[in-house]
């Protein structure tokens, strides 16, 4: 079923079904070489690695190969790290695809179960407001019953706002909740409809953790499928990490304890949770807490939770007895989700395979929980999914930023445990040459020194006035990106500008505000690194405060630290070579961009390490010291002066 160039070129070339259905087409050389590679793939069976530029157009590439397959049947799993990249394979890639080839073929978004609403928790709700009780001061009520009441697929997203978490917790269910088929809304399940058309469908896009929850549980979500795609393949490993280990929280102590009814006993645990995860909190809030714990902390000691968490699932057995089927099973589920936080507690406080985990505790609003993750699951992807052998027929995982350096996937491989993989490039198609430049300035500070944030603010100022706003400014802690928000709002070049920063609306709002407004400027953190997406003049100029190494208060890291004497050559300069591409990717979006990154991080010229970073950018671009060099880039009449070299070879040069 291999297409061979000749019919790739009949979709992907000048003339082909792209360039019918849509006008202004250009083909690209890169974005049919990327899609012949994995038809091989695909065709001949094995692991493929590609890693393709921005402006490849990786999707087409990869969905071509799935789509001609799906019209027999076959059928392919496209993971992703992200909603918006899952959302534009569904909503516009494939309809695309399907219209431009006249191809038959079905697809479907699979997303997990709290993404639906579940009937039979929405009405418990309903039931507990006839009879009185209070709901949180929160929740949106009126809102959350016209949407039950009116809805067709039961998918959260269609609603006009985010669930905050007192209202996902009154309509939706978590896995670990479900009682499936007993249960009493099981024949009219929003979730059951869904599973039915992951089931009937050739071309499943999903996110990573639903991806990790079939693989876990044997396929019991997705059909069984010959080909695998991971999108967005640099966050892979990560995602992987956060899948396989666990948090407990008290809130999900107190969710365990929603159906029973020995409410002494209830008000008994409930005491527990609320001293063992308040002494978790001091802990983690004082001078005594380390990056991740040691096991020695006497506040792990959940053995008198252990033991009232134990009598729940004992009392709801018990309970579980007296009720009718439905209600019988949903307690019964309660039972195991009481056992199974037992089982978490006594792991941490343990400290169970602490030769391979690393326990630590995570603080999220006023809440702490203790959480766990493996420090690599090489071992178990290789096994299970890039061994050859592992018995799915192929595997693809791509990213703009697979590699360190050009063709260096060393790292990826090591991560991923893809030692059979063949590794492929498709280089971006964008000019960078004469489109782009990246300027470190002379009054760049090492950021391990004292001034550095007052210093980068004052960039951040000179390089909004010499672009005219019109700037994304990416940091990498919230202090530094307060103080260069704050020192720029009370600046004369802010006037008649828009200065917006993470965490004054939704994300996507944000950055719809900022491609909408083209003078503005926008200031955000790490989650800002990647998958923003504006196409043109808005933006003009990328400001990067310092190089993204990873913090070095992170369990994970600080546990890769103390195994490997040579972590920063293995582990944390490859990761912050990839975060700095990403953040580099935001800036060059289409063949008609043109824009300047500004990094005002002095390691990049005065450290060996630093050329790694100028070497992975894309070959040829120029790299200039004089931030006055950002105004003329964009004057049309100026030449651009004072450029140099620093790359030692290969990467960004001189003009």
């Amino acid at each position: 079923m291999m297409l061979g160039m000749s019919e790739v070129q009949s979709v992907f070339g000048p003339g082909g079904a792209l360039a019918r259905a849509l006008p202004g087409y250009e083909s690209r050389q890169c974005q049919v070489q990327l899609s012949t590679a994995v038809d091989a793939c695909f065709e001949q069976g094995g692991r493929l690695l590609a890693e393709a530029g921005t402006g490849t157009g990786k999707s087409l590439a990869y969905l071509v190969p799935a789509a001609a397959r799906a019209r027999a049947g076959v059928v392919t799993v496209i993971a992703t790290a992200g909603i918006n990249l899952q959302e534009q394979l569904v909503s516009k890639d494939l309809p695309l695809l399907k219209r431009a080839t006249g191809w038959d073929f079905s697809w479907v978004l699979a997303k997990g179960m709290q993404n639906y609403l579940c009937r039979d928790r929405f009405e418990e709700a309903r039931n507990a407001l006839l009879v009185g009780h209070a709901l949180a001061s929160d929740v949106r009520w009126s809102e959350l019953q016209r949407w039950a009441d009116s809805t067709t697929d039961g998918d959260v997203s269609e609603l006009p706002f985010e669930l905050r978490a007192a209202e996902r917790e009154l309509c939706t269910c978590s896995s670990e909740e479900c009682p499936g088929s007993k249960c009493t809304s099981a024949g009219d399940c929003f979730v059951r409809r869904s599973r039915a058309r992951i089931r009937n469908a050739r071309i499943i896009v999903t996110n990573y953790h639903l991806f990790f929850a079939d693989f876990e549980t044997g396929g019991a979500i997705f059909p069984p499928y010959r080909h695998l795609v991971w999108d967005e393949g640099h966050r892979a490993a990560e995602i992987a990490r956060d899948f396989f280990g666990f948090k407990v929280s008290g809130y999900a102590v107190r969710r365990a304890l929603g159906r029973l009814r020995d409410h002494d006993l209830k008000a008994k645990v409930q005491e527990e949770a609320e001293g063992y995860f308040g002494a978790l909190l001091e802990l983690h809030r004082s001078q005594r807490q380390r990056a991740r714990l040691n096991g020695t902390e006497p506040e792990l000691d959940s053995t008198r939770l252990e033991n009232a968490l134990g009598k729940v699932a004992n009392a709801y057995d018990n309970q579980s007895a007296d009720e009718d089927g439905p209600n019988a099973a949903k307690t019964a589920v309660k039972a195991d989700n009481c056992r199974e936080l037992v089982h978490r507690l006594e792991a941490a406080r343990t400290f169970q395979r602490a030769e391979d985990l690393v326990y630590f505790l995570e603080e999220v609003g006023p809440r702490v929980a203790i959480a766990c993750k493996p420090v690599l699951v090489a071992k178990e992807l290789e096994a299970h999914i890039f061994k050859k052998d592992s018995g799915l027929h192929a595997v693809v995982v791509t990213s703009a930023t697979l590699a360190t350096g050009k063709g260096d996937f060393d790292f990826c491989v090591q991560e991923l445990g893809a030692y059979e993989a063949d590794t492929f490039t498709a280089a971006s198609p964008f000019d960078y040459a004469s489109r782009a430049m990246l300027v470190l300035p002379d009054g760049g500070h090492n950021p391990q020194e004292k001034g550095f944030a007052d210093a980068a603010a004052r960039l951040l100022v000179r390089t909004v006035e010499e672009a005219h706003g019109r700037t994304l400014a990416l940091f990498t802690s919230y202090r530094v990106l307060e103080l260069a928000y704050s020192v720029l709002q009370g600046s004369p070049v802010a006037r008649g500008i828009r200065v917006m920063k993470q965490g004054d609306a939704p994300r996507t709002q944000l950055v719809e505000r900022f491609r909408e407004d083209v003078s503005s400027v926008l200031l955000g953190t790490s989650s800002f690194w990647e998958g923003v997406d504006v196409v043109g003049e808005a933006l003009s100029a990328l400001f990067i405060d310092k190089l993204p190494f990873a913090n070095p208060t992170d369990p994970l890291i600080d546990a890769i630290n103390e195994r490997d004497r040579k972590a920063f050559q293995h582990y944390l300069l490859p990761l912050a070579i990839i975060a700095f591409r990403q953040g580099f990717g935001r800036l060059i979006r289409s063949q008609q961009d043109r824009g300047v990154v500004v990094c005002c991080d002095e390691r990049l010229v005065t450290k060996g390490y630093g050329r790694q970073f100028v070497r992975a950018l894309p070959a040829g671009l120029p790299v200039s010291r004089d931030l006055a060099e950002v105004g003329r880039f964009f004057g049309v009449s100026k030449l651009m002066e004072t450029r140099v070299s620093i790359s030692g070879g290969g990467g960004a040069s001189a003009a």
